[in-house]
């Protein structure tokens, strides 16, 4: 703007300062005017040249720019439109079924032979009068051996103090199993536990203030010990450094052959006791003191050099007992008062002694009483030497076991093993009742059983199981809204049916969140099987579809599914989430919450204070927090 004023002012005192003069012809001022021009023309030229790069300067818009080509712009690249993730298809939640769960021991404790034991567990499905067994297992790698019962028939109170008995071996690989046998539910401890001797405290008097002594405890003679067993050798120390070594050896005296000495252990701590195990040395067991003439010496040293402080023997002779070879059977379960049905699986556990694991002839055989008083049986043959057996109780179409025949309370399972000439068998102690299985027919719809969400022209799958109901029977599906209901298929009786939800429908169906599925058969001509899905489902109209609808078959049928069995354990794809009730695996779940610092009411119930644990977890990983718990938040709980 300032140079435009400039421009104007040269104007002005161009025009003004003009030399005056008295008289002046005409062509003289038309040669001024023309020179006055041409002068301004200059100028204006000169400032035009200027103002446009001072308008530029300043961003002026109507500034002249000279043409040229641009290089085009590349379209912006545009924002996809997000699509909505696909509603997921709910899992169904596992059938629920009866369970126990061990809370102590659970593994890592110790415990003092001869001592007692609180064990406490927790079941779900059960009630206090299922009655409870307790027992202890020594379980190397998956193997349980060697069982012994500690509490039997007890009340499901969740709250036992039972006592190790005190001629249990000393060892760190026991575990404690709680049973309910007439519900074939058990469980044992994560890991294994300790029982450790019981041993008094050392006492003794010292010979000598300064000088170093040691003196033998036990054994001192007078004991008696079998092979193989664990004994605790102890001792007194006097003026001897805790750091110093201890030898111990275990010495057999023969009249004919003297003192014979076994090293048993070497270079252990001076502690003042030791456990060991007695070997077998029938070498050492000679003459008429066979296995009478034993004691143990010890000896204490420095290490480097080695100096001997002192050294002991037992005061008396201890005798060591050949072990037993004799093979035996004990029937661990079930051992009496169990109530099974027809048809049911159950678990035959047994303990065994002097038969070795690879042994492939330990028999099995059900036993029963008829009416008239006698015997009957079904042998089941042979099997390996696990400790434990699952096989299936007769059904009532069995012919060999005629139902109507039986004193269904007097059964009882028998298990042998033949060593050549010899049969080593044990029996139940008391019976068991095995009742008949319902022949009433019956139906359940397994999927869509509820909260499902479908579209018009969706394919769905329909499953159900059925029992007493052939396999070639038709079973009539249909689709259910408020109590209307309208046939979509007759199948055969295998278990599965997929279908095309198609439209514009026949105005049976009004999209929305009240769909069941009903399956029925028909017994007879007076006796219809049916069943509803548990809860309704939705089906939502697809894009420009009418407000009606209806189902119709596919034309091909899938494969029928395998429903995995009640004890095949946890389901690889199970999500557990508020509302679960009942429910072992919601039950461990809490338990683990709780190693973790929640303080949750662990009862198999999924409710408001689980969901609130499962997010306040959930927050702490840094994951989705909606209080579900999938298969990925389980493994970071567990």
């Amino acid at each position: 703007m300032k140079k435009f004023v400039a421009f104007f002012m040269i104007l002005g005192f161009l025009a003004f300062s003009a030399p005056q003069a008295k008289a002046v012809t005409l062509e003289d001022l038309q040669k001024q005017i023309q020179s006055l021009t041409e002068q301004v023309n200059a100028l204006k030229s000169q400032l035009k040249g200027q103002v446009v790069g001072a308008l530029g300067e300043v961003g002026d818009t109507t500034k002249i720019i000279p043409e040229v080509n641009p290089t085009p712009k590349p379209d912006p690249t545009p924002t996809p439109t997000p699509k909505p993730d696909p509603t997921p298809t709910p899992t169904p939640n596992p059938t629920v079924t009866a369970g126990v769960l061990v809370y102590t021991p659970n593994g890592g404790e110790s415990y003092t032979v001869g001592k007692t034991v609180n064990v406490t567990w927790k079941t779900v499905g059960l009630t206090t009068t299922d009655l409870v067994d307790i027992k202890m297992f020594n379980k190397v790698g998956t193997a349980y051996s060697n069982a012994v019962t500690l509490a039997s028939k007890i009340t499901n109170d969740g709250n036992e103090t039972v006592t190790i008995p005190a001629s249990t071996v000393l060892g760190s690989t026991y575990v404690i199993q709680v049973s309910v046998s007439a519900k074939n539910v058990s469980d044992y401890s994560n890991s294994t536990f300790s029982i450790v001797a019981n041993v008094p405290p050392i006492t003794g008097t010292c010979i000598s203030t300064t000088a170093p002594s040691i003196t033998v405890l036990s054994p001192n003679g007078g004991e008696t010990y079998t092979d193989g067993q664990q004994i605790t050798v102890k001792w007194k120390s006097c003026n001897i450094p805790a750091n110093h070594n201890v030898d111990i050896a275990l010495v057999y005296f023969a009249s004919n052959v003297g003192a014979i000495q076994y090293a048993i252990t070497t270079s252990q701590v001076n502690d003042g006791l030791e456990v060991i195990t007695l070997p077998t040395i029938l070498s050492l067991r000679q003459g008429t003191n066979f296995g009478k003439n034993f004691r143990v010496f010890l000896q204490s040293h420095t290490s480097n050099p080695w100096v001997l402080d002192g050294f002991d023997s037992s005061d008396n002779t201890f005798t060591i007992n050949p072990a037993s070879t004799t093979p035996s059977l004990t029937l661990l379960s079930p051992n009496g008062g169990e109530t099974y049905t027809e048809g049911q699986q159950i678990t035959v556990t047994w303990n065994s002694q002097n038969i070795p694991a690879t042994a492939n002839n330990i028999n099995l055989q059900l036993n029963f009483t008829f009416p008239n008083g006698s015997d009957g049986g079904l042998n089941y043959g042979n099997s390996l030497n696990t400790g434990s057996r699952v096989f299936t109780l007769p059904s009532p179409n069995a012919t060999s076991l005629p139902p109507t025949l039986i004193d269904r309370n007097t059964f009882k399972i028998v298990i042998g093993y033949n060593l050549g000439t010899q049969s080593f068998v044990d029996f139940s102690d008391n019976t068991f009742t095995i009742n008949p299985a319902s022949t009433a027919p019956s139906i359940k719809v397994l999927s869509p059983n509820g909260g499902e969400t479908y579209t018009a022209g969706q394919q769905i799958t329909v499953k159900w199981e059925t029992s007493n109901i052939p396999a070639t029977a038709t079973i009539y599906l249909l689709i259910d809204q408020a109590d209307t209901a309208n046939q979509i298929a007759a199948s055969t009786n295998d278990g599965i049916e997929t279908f095309i939800l198609q439209f514009p429908g026949n105005n049976i169906y009004t999209y929305g969140n009240n769909f069941k599925i009903m399956a029925w058969y028909q017994e007879s001509s007076s006796s219809l099987v049916t069943d509803l899905s548990d809860n309704t489902f939705t089906i939502n109209p697809a894009t420009n579809s009418t407000s009606k609808s209806t189902l119709t078959p596919s034309t091909s049928k899938t494969p029928t599914i395998a429903t995995p069995s009640a004890s095949s354990g946890v389901v690889s794809a199970l999500i557990l989430k508020k509302g679960l009730k009942s429910s072992m695996e919601v039950l461990k779940v809490q338990v683990s919450l709780n190693n973790l610092g929640y303080n949750l009411t662990a009862d198999g119930n999924f409710g408001t204070k689980t969901e609130n644990a499962v997010k306040s977890f959930q927050k702490s990983k840094g994951i989705k927090v909606d209080g579900i718990i999938t298969p990925a938040v389980l493994k970071l709980i567990n």
